[in-house]
């Protein structure tokens, strides 16, 4: 029986009335009493009992005696069973490793749907059916239509593509297409159309592509009589009003690029790729949605690229913004969030967030994810405050989620502390937990295992690379605010330590950037910027009686929002004291290498940076290995590549 039969047997029950029975809350005898008050108890109204696994027994008043109850008699649905008196979804050993309605092509191209094809209450592909009539299977959608391809080739024939060897097949669509490339055996190379005998050169470029020449023109990238690929020795010049970019002659222009050929990048579930523009400059396209109704863009990889949706795995809070500087709710709005992280993609609708109340440890505030709330591509969701701050609004890309409410006037949506924020999935399991600010052993304790740390105003606690022991403190640290992107601290982005001429220091400085730049103003309080000698492992630049650049009494968008410019206030000249934002007092200046830059946060190292050449007897403290550094190129500085997209350009620690 369907819900629309119970929901009309329920109907029909009051209209017509089946046999009587009186309830308990029987009004008064009187004029208006039907039954003049002589019913007898039968059932409890609103009472539901199991008859049996299958059927539902239920207390309704009898639609011909208002004050009396009658006993109605109905089934459960085909996927539900009678337990505690309701009907419930069945209990099942197995879980769905797919989602109806969604079908998928299979290699050997017959398309299979999502659906419980083997009757154990989980739903899994099967199915599998040839397409007929001409029609092939698509894999961006996982179902049959037809084929309205071309043929480009003729059937096995060869050609040497980029240096490869392609041969020609019926592809998925019926149509004859180029195979992928395959490299010709050792001593070989690819000519005209076969791998042939090599004179045991080697390639310097890929055979097909183009660079510019630093005279502007173009310089192609051929298979000579060798079969090696070489870069043409004579560039072919550009026509007047051209100039070359990127291999190509495209008009002039005073744009600069803006991204590197070939990057690609998710922009909430939606890819954008770095491509030439109008201008003749690189920038990222449009974002476009992934093909298919089970895709999404995700950076997992290490490259952003369309793939298919997670099914299962687990979510995490991964971090929680509470305590903004200055007041709680700004001309209005904001910056508080949680973030959840998971398998990108995964469902995360239904999903509810109990903040829990340190004093009491009961919640005082909880919400609900939308029923069709899902982690991004890169596995993010951020939880803000419907009256969100509008910079939050847009700057990380991603899902997100304006449920967040203010727990009191002028207040928001989450307590300072000690509190917990437990996160709960669709079925009401709890499936996370951070308890924050708490001294050891306090029983409103929500989290698991030990508090989280108590961040200073303006930064927040965050897990460590998503890394869930069931220890708050081991698990979490505090960071600069990120929504949408991977938990990150202040870094070290730009190095000018060798200018030409005399290094006395008037043009040298030291620049670190927030990950998100021009929002949450910040103390820099805490941070200390070491200066390390590679010879001997010393700190050679002193504030006062302490190692190091503090940072005392400045705040993180003084002079540049969200850029932080260190420089040596007895030597920097005018124009460099205008950008400086932490001017420091020494005689010396920056040294040339092999040395190192330090930044660390209470005594905790978030970044650091070596460069030139060490040698086995030198300190080398940078991350991973140095950066090479000469001084023949004095006049230059050494600085991170513009991140493009965060969430995958972001620092590697090398």
């Amino acid at each position: 029986m369907t819900r629309t039969h119970i929901f009309m047997a329920v109907i029909t029950a009051f209209l017509f009335g089946f046999w009587a029975g009186c309830g308990t809350d029987s009004p008064p005898a009187g004029p208006n009493n039907q039954n003049n008050g002589t019913c007898t108890n039968e059932c409890t109204l609103g009472e539901r009992v199991c008859l049996d696994s299958e059927t539902i027994q239920t207390c309704i008043r009898n639609s011909s005696q208002p004050d009396c109850t009658t006993e109605i008699t109905t089934a459960c649905l085909t996927n539900e069973e009678c337990r505690e008196g309701d009907c419930l979804p069945l209990e099942k050993d197995c879980e769905d490793s797919c989602i109806p309605p969604v079908s998928r092509c299979t290699q050997a191209g017959e398309a299979e749907t999502c659906a419980d094809h083997d009757n154990d209450g989980c739903f899994e592909f099967g199915g599998a059916q040839a397409c007929s009539g001409g029609d092939f299977c698509d894999q961006s959608s996982g179902l049959c239509r037809p084929s309205d391809c071309t043929d480009v080739c003729t059937q096995n024939a060869t050609e040497c593509q980029e240096g490869l060897l392609t041969t020609c097949f019926e592809g998925p669509e019926g149509c004859l297409i180029w195979g992928p490339g395959k490299e010709c055996p050792e001593g070989q190379a690819c000519m005209t159309d076969a791998c042939v005998a090599s004179n045991g050169c080697d390639d310097e470029c890929t055979a097909g592509t183009s660079i510019c020449s630093p005279d502007g023109g173009v310089r192609d990238c051929v298979v000579g009589n060798d079969g090696c690929a070489r870069l043409a020795q004579t560039p072919t010049a550009c026509p007047t009003g051209q100039s070359c970019r990127s291999g190509q002659c495209v008009p002039d222009s005073n744009c600069r690029d803006r991204c590197l050929a070939n990057d690609a990048a998710c922009v909430g579930n939606d890819l954008a790729e770095c491509e030439v523009q109008s201008d003749g400059c690189l920038a990222f396209s449009n974002p476009a949605a992934c093909p298919g109704v089970n895709a999404t863009c995700s950076s997992a990889s290490g490259n952003a690229q369309c793939e298919m949706l997670a099914v299962t795995g687990d979510v995490v809070i991964n971090e929680v913004f509470y305590n903004p500087t200055g007041q709680d709710v700004r001309s209005g709005s904001s910056p508080v969030f949680i973030e959840l992280f998971g398998p990108p993609g995964l469902s995360v609708g239904g999903f509810t967030i109990d903040l829990v109340n340190g004093s009491t440890g009961a919640p005082y505030s909880t919400f609900t994810l939308p029923n069709d709330a899902r982690l991004d591509g890169n596995g993010f969701a951020v939880l803000a405050m419907t009256n969100a701050d509008s910079f939050l609004s847009f700057a990380a890309p991603g899902n997100k989620y304006y449920i967040l409410t203010e727990y009191a006037s002028g207040q928001d949506a989450i307590q300072n502390g000690p509190d917990s924020v437990v996160l709960l999935n669709d079925s009401g399991t709890q499936v996370d937990a951070v308890g924050y600010g708490f001294q050891a052993n306090d029983p409103n304790f929500a989290g698991e295992g030990t508090s989280a740390p108590s961040p200073t105003p303006g930064r927040s606690i965050g897990r460590k690379q998503g890394i869930d022991t069931d220890d708050n403190g081991n698990d979490f640290l505090s960071y600069y605010p990120t929504p949408g992107l991977q938990n990150a601290d202040l870094i070290i982005n730009e190095i000018y330590f060798d200018q030409p001429g005399t290094d006395d220091g008037a043009e040298t400085f030291v620049e670190l950037v927030a990950p998100i730049q021009g929002w949450e103003d910040l103390p820099l309080d805490g941070y200390v910027l070491r200066a390390i000698n590679g010879f001997n492992g010393m700190d050679y630049i002193f504030s006062g009686q302490l190692l190091g650049i503090e940072m005392t009494s400045v705040s993180l968008n003084d002079v540049q929002d969200g850029v932080v410019v260190i420089c040596n206030i007895d030597t920097a000249d005018a124009n460099l004291l205008t950008s400086c934002s932490v001017p420091f007092e020494s005689t010396g200046d920056f040294q040339n290498g092999p040395d190192n830059f330090v930044l660390e946060y209470q005594g905790r190292v978030v970044d650091a940076v070596g460069y030139g050449t060490f040698s086995a007897s030198n300190t080398f403290v940078g991350e991973t290995s140095s950066a090479t550094w000469s001084g023949s190129i004095a006049g230059q500085a050494l600085g991170r590549w513009p991140i493009s997209d965060p969430s995958v350009d972001n620092d590697t620690d090398n």
